[in-house]
């Protein structure tokens, strides 16, 4: 007979964090580190991780695995949205990265090149060819 087991009260912040943290990328931030991230963030100490996994089956009938893919694709969503916001308040580079990223963009190697040649202006005294010996 084990210990008696414990009633852990998730607030809705609780599950909102939960959402968000689970939602980070799985080679980033194992499952492990989320539920650390739970204990301190969220002050739920001494939490283990098949209780997590149980809550989560329990509140959304899904298995964690399936939670992470399901707010994985919310958090790629929503940091797409904010990128498209920063372009659009006229950010250059987010622009252009966006450009490529989904317009099939890119920077062609010979136009940089041409446009580095036309800029450059050898220093005075180096334009004409030096002799060679033979």
């Amino acid at each position: 007979m084990g210990r008696p087991r414990r009633d852990w009260a998730m607030t809705e912040q609780h599950w909102k964090l939960l959402e968000l943290i689970s939602g980070f990328p799985s080679h980033l931030v194992t499952d492990r580190n989320i539920l650390h991230m739970m204990w301190t963030q969220a002050g739920l100490l001494g939490m283990e991780q098949d209780t997590m996994y149980r809550m989560v089956k329990l509140k959304y009938g899904l298995t964690f695995a399936k939670f992470r893919q399901q707010n994985s694709g919310m958090s790629r969503a929503k940091i797409l949205a904010k990128q498209f916001e920063v372009a659009m308040k006229g950010n250059p580079a987010m622009l252009i990265w966006l450009g490529k990223q989904y317009l099939g963009q890119k920077e062609n190697p010979e136009d940089l090149v041409a446009a580095a040649s036309e800029k450059y202006e050898p220093p005075i005294g180096l334009t004409d060819p030096v002799p060679i010996a033979t």
